[in-house]
């Protein structure tokens, strides 16, 4: 049984993230096509789809952390189960520590989404630098400007679809069926622009079919690491610290996205509509979660 859980977890993240991530890839020879000015309109586009994610992320860790000192109560008649985790927080630092500890986890996640994805970010550089190989899918010695927007794209959403997965695994593993059907569609419909986020910045680039498979691995991968967290190990304290992730992660992206645009992105109208289809876009698809 435990076995078949482990297998399911498995496809569920497959489907909900790995699966539509590489959909949106697919839209790569098509986009190879278009003028400057449309291409600089979808680096945009991903531009407003990392703005939602960061406001969806960062709101699902607010609501979080002022729900944790309720969260890991333990109640006195015992009826309700409290996860692992949260009960041992609440044994240890006592019943009010929830009011201190939400806020700590997430500016303490926030910091580490931002600082971590620095570091990467100084960590390519250096390699760059150096002209080393970094063996594997690809080398960070030859990587261009875009190429590297794109890598950091790809961890943001990556980060990202670490919650979608542990919201669709707490479902499941709770066996509230009819949510974790409408959640993997939803999200499943709704990750497909994710990918298209992805390879708007290498459009004029010369990509092999390995870097594709790498970066969408390490965009709809986390989803099935996320899946099986919410079935096995879930804790309100710990989902906090993930969504904090990612959204400090996706704020550097966001960044970064911008940084790469310079003036261009002012000095164009259709840059702006960009970034209002992707916000506009990604809102709606997220609606399919709440109907």
């Amino acid at each position: 049984m435990e076995l078949n859980l482990f297998g399911i977890a498995i496809l569920l993240g497959v489907y909900v993230g790995v699966v539509p991530v590489y959909l949106g890839l697919f839209s790569l020879p098509l986009l190879q096509r278009l003028k400057r000015e449309w291409l600089d309109f979808l680096v945009c586009l991903t531009l407003g789809i990392m703005l939602f994610l960061f406001v969806d992320v960062t709101a699902e860790a607010l609501e979080a952390a002022d729900k944790l000192p309720a969260a890991i109560a333990v109640p006195a008649d015992g009826q309700a189960s409290v996860p692992t985790l949260d009960k041992l927080l609440y044994d240890t630092f006592g019943a009010d520590s929830g009011t201190i500890l939400g806020p700590l986890f997430m500016l303490t996640g926030f910091a580490l989404g931002v600082l971590g994805l620095v570091e990467f970010g100084r960590r390519l550089d250096r390699l760059m630098e150096a002209g080393t190989a970094w063996g594997g899918l690809f080398n960070p010695a030859k990587l261009s400007p875009q190429m590297q927007l794109a890598l950091l794209v790809s961890l943001g959403i990556g980060l990202h679809n670490l919650g979608e997965g542990l919201a669709v695994g707490v479902a499941y593993g709770s066996q509230s069926f009819a949510l974790a059907t409408v959640l993997i569609f939803g999200f499943a419909v709704h990750n497909v622009s994710e990918g298209i986020a992805i390879v708007s910045p290498i459009s004029r680039s010369q990509v092999d079919l390995r870097t594709l498979a790498l970066l969408g691995l390490l965009a709809g991968g986390p989803t099935i690491i996320g899946t099986l967290i919410g079935i096995y190990i879930f804790s309100n304290a710990l989902s906090i610290v993930f969504f904090a992730i990612a959204a400090g992660a996706i704020l550097y992206v966001v960044i970064e996205i911008t940084t790469s645009l310079g003036d261009r992105f002012r000095n164009s109208h259709l840059n702006y509509l960009g970034v209002m289809a992707g916000f506009t876009v990604m809102y709606l698809t997220s609606l399919l979660v709440l109907l």
